[in-house]
């Protein structure tokens, strides 16, 4: 069965290394739904964030400018 990712492309376009790109597309492919989505959770539980969809920035409390 073939990767649905290059290897070096999945981890670049993630922000992952790429033996977890490997294990990501070996696992979940060939979908790059399923992909994708395991990526993200990846970053999810190492970092707190997913590279694809970041948090909105906390607001900064509004004070009038004079």
């Amino acid at each position: 069965m073939q990767n649905p990712y290059e290897a070096a492309y999945f981890a670049r376009k993630h922000g992952i290394t790429q033996a977890q790109a490997r294990r990501i597309t070996k696992d979940f492919g060939p979908s790059r739904i399923r992909c994708d989505t395991a990526a993200q959770d990846l970053n999810l539980a190492l970092t707190g964030t997913s590279l694809l969809h970041e948090r909105p920035p906390t607001s900064v409390s509004s004070t009038p400018k004079e």
